[in-house]
């Protein structure tokens, strides 16, 4: 996987995280480092990784807090981390923890921040404080982890409530150091080379040390004091060089500005580590470094820096801004004779062993990525109304479940509790309204749109028309990256006037937003492209039907054999609206009973007088006509394929009718209209017969023909199982859905 550093400078990615870098890229992984330029690093930084760990150079002001520039750094974050698309973030220090988060947030990317110390945001109450501490709050929420290196630190973040405290994890030896890297020198010298090591600004404690420096040297005049840092000019409080030139030409320090390596200084005979800081530091480098190296140590009793000293084991500790005592702690040590500080260096690397190794650091790195592989991807299952979920997922949520994070959405009610229970998956509900309403839909939209920022899922994947164009652009919206809609029918097609417009610049829109779009059959691929609906690549799954079915359910020996008692019986299995073509369907059926009365014609499936509503005439015939039964809904329609001959579905508009598989597998020849997934699931003459759409009089006389020529309908009877078989049985049709899943989550 790909896994980006963020830090506010190079020398933090060189300095303090070369190590888990190494062992991060050792481990198979791409490492991307994002820091400012810096041309004195960029030899280092050439020389210490190798070619598979590449830089990203991004500008950074520190210490500006200018609201438009920030805005400018997040945008520049943002188009790095479109551009890198990593797996996983770590932002380090306070620009790159709020920004970072926030811009791999934006693109529903994991990331941890580390605060490697709280810094200036959280040592005041100024305005500048309260703003960073309202961004971090904000930022925080969106991450997985936040790393912080002591104590003190996370009590602060949850006094502040700045994030949820079961997202803290504590590196109690800090970023930790490689013992290998800083082997233990002893501590043998004639003389005292007491040593400051770090930014040379007033909150690590400089001034205490030079002032200090300057008592001690005036009684023990052979003790030399070494600063070791660079003169930041950018921190709020930086020493100016004028002042270290002037405490150098004093006599009291000796000035040796940034090095590069540490060893040499590290091995000076004699040398104790003193930093004085009252810095809100994390865990302080230096003096993890100074112990692993066998240093005695000399630091203020404060979070970061007493971590390091067992005081008058390894070292003392002294009280910050504390001249007098730090000046006691530097003659103490100066006293003490050779034995004691022998003892004091071993004390120094056996706690650096204990506490500061930083393959402890690895395995806390490597449990953060391990729980993030492991994580189940999130996808949401959208339709409008309960029941497509409940009929066209059946089983597969729960399939999918076993792989993924599946969470069903629809409007509420009854079939998605159903849903929840069967399936054992999560879901919710948000309103949506089938029919166009303006009002409605943007509230839906709002809606939708803030459940997915709040659960970030990694698809969306709609079905339905409304639930498409709903959640495709709350999705766009919320930056899901994996938006995949499936149409599996087309309204506008048999629309007119202004409400072909309307559906076909909706359907265009759910497009636009989506990333995938899936045609269920090769007639809506067709249309969608030649009506310029949408112009990225679609595909067809399989043989185009997104359900398939289930044969060993479907299987007409599981039921009595048909009453043979004359009568030829035609099923229409739907919705009752005029767009399935019950009306054709009634005056076909009157006149073929009119003539042929051994004909029965059972209709299954609810009235919809709302949306679609057949013609007063045909609802007339349904309740009182001779040879019509209406059944209404009913759960389980086996038993009606089982006591019919045939299927006779002449709808207008299909995506890919599952009622004409159904009926194939349960043995029945159909009786279709040449329209989008009848046409293809039916090979004319073999397992049906194909008719115009709004044609009564072919409908007429295809219902005929097969009441006249009983064996034409038993010869396609025997033929229609087997051809649904090899091409849409659910095994099949499901595992075209899962490496579809498969692949495109995965790029």
């Amino acid at each position: 996987m790909k896994i980006l550093f963020f830090n506010n400078n190079l020398s933090g990615l060189i300095n303090f995280r070369k190590d888990i870098i190494h062992h991060l890229s050792e481990q198979g992984h791409e490492i991307v480092l994002v820091a400012p330029p810096d041309t004195t690093k960029q030899a280092i930084l050439n020389s210490l990784f190798s070619c598979d760990i590449r830089f990203v150079p991004l500008e950074i002001n520190r210490t500006s807090i200018n609201p438009v520039k920030d805005i400018a750094l997040f945008l520049r974050v943002r188009s790095v981390i479109r551009k890198e698309r990593p797996d996983y973030v770590f932002n380090f220090t306070i620009k790159p923890n709020i920004y970072g988060a926030l811009a791999a947030h934006s693109f529903h990317i994991p990331c941890s921040d580390m605060m490697p110390g709280m810094g200036y945001a959280f040592v005041s109450n100024g305005i500048v404080s309260k703003v960073a501490r309202m961004l971090y709050r904000y930022a925080l929420k969106t991450c997985e982890h936040i790393i912080v290196l002591n104590k003190e630190n996370k009590n602060l973040i949850q006094r502040l409530k700045l994030c949820d405290e079961k997202k803290i994890i504590l590196l109690k030896g800090g970023e930790g150091v490689n013992l290998e890297q800083y082997p233990f020198h002893g501590n043998t010298g004639q003389n005292t080379n007491f040593l400051f090591v770090g930014r040379v600004i007033a909150e690590k404690g400089y001034r205490e040390f030079v002032k200090a420096a300057s008592i001690v040297k005036a009684q023990y005049p052979d003790t030399t004091f070494t600063v070791v840092g660079a003169a930041q000019t950018y921190e709020m409080h930086p020493i100016p060089h004028e002042e270290i030139e002037h405490d150098v030409s004093q006599g009291t320090i000796d000035y040796k500005g940034e090095i590069s390596d540490m060893q040499s200084v590290y091995q000076t005979p004699g040398t104790v580590m003193v930093i004085p800081s009252y810095y809100k530091e994390g865990l302080n480098r230096s003096l993890m470094e100074g112990c692993a190296s066998g240093m005695p140590i000399i630091t203020t009793d404060q979070a970061g820096c007493r971590e390091t000293v067992e005081d008058g084991v390894n070292g003392y500790l002294v009280d910050i801004h504390d001249i007098e005592g730090l000046t006691k702690a530097m003659i103490r040590y100066i006293e003490l004779p050779d034995k004691q500080k022998r003892e004091m260096s071993l004390a120094s690397r056996r706690i650096a062993e204990q506490r500061f190794d930083v393959r402890d650091t690895f395995n806390v790195y490597d449990q953060i990525i391990h729980q993030h592989t492991q994580k189940k991807q999130k996808i949401f299952r959208i339709s409008t109304v309960p029941a497509s979920l409940n009929t066209f997922c059946r089983g597969l949520l729960k399939e999918l479940s076993e792989n993924y994070d599946v969470v069903a959405l629809s409007s509420p009610g009854e079939q998605l509790d159903e849903i929840a229970q069967r399936e054992g998956v999560r879901t919710i509900a948000v309103p949506m309204q089938r029919h166009i309403s303006l009002i409605s839909d943007i509230k839906s939209m709002w809606q939708m749109y803030k459940v997915m920022r709040h659960e970030r899922p990694d698809m969306v994947h709609s079905m339905t028309p409304k639930a498409g164009l709903i959640s495709m652009v709350a999705a766009w919206m919320a930056h899901v990256p994996t938006r995949v809609h499936t149409f599996t029918g087309l309204v506008w097609p048999t629309s007119t006037g202004l409400k072909r417009r309307v559906l076909m610049a909706t359907d265009w829109l759910t497009c636009a937003c989506a990333t995938h779009v899936i045609p269920e059959g090769e007639g809506v691929k067709n249309d969608l492209l030649t009506y310029g609906i949408t112009h990225k690549d679609i595909q067809v799954l399989g043989y185009g039907n997104v359900r398939g079915i289930d044969l060993d359910y479907y299987d007409r020996t599981l039921f009595p054999a048909k009453n043979e008692d004359g009568c030829f019986t035609f099923v229409f299995i739907g919705r009752i609206v005029r767009d399935k073509g019950v009306n054709e369907l009634i005056s076909a059926f009157d006149r073929l009973h009119s003539t042929h009365p051994a004909t029965r014609l059972v209709l299954v499936g609810p009235t919809e007088d709302e949306l679609d509503p057949v013609s007063s005439d045909t609802r007339r015939r349904i309740e009182h006509g001779d040879g019509i039964e209406a059944v209404g809904r009913q759960n389980d329609v086996r038993p009606y394929y089982a006591a019919a001959d045939a299927l006779v579905f002449p709808s207008y508009r299909e995506g890919f009718p599952n009622v004409v598989i159904e009926a194939g597998a349960m043995g029945l020849p159909s009786i279709v209209t040449n329209i989008n997934g009848s046409r293809e699931i039916i090979i004319q003459g073999k397992n049906g017969i194909i008719i115009p759409p709004c044609d009564e009089d072919a409908l007429h006389a295809a219902m005929k023909r097969w009441v006249e020529h009983p064996e034409e309908v038993a010869a396609m009877a025997a033929q229609a199982r087997l051809l649904i078989a090899s091409r849409y049985e659910q095994e099949y049709v499901r595992k075209c859905l899962k490496d579809f899943y498969k692949d495109v989550l995965a790029s």
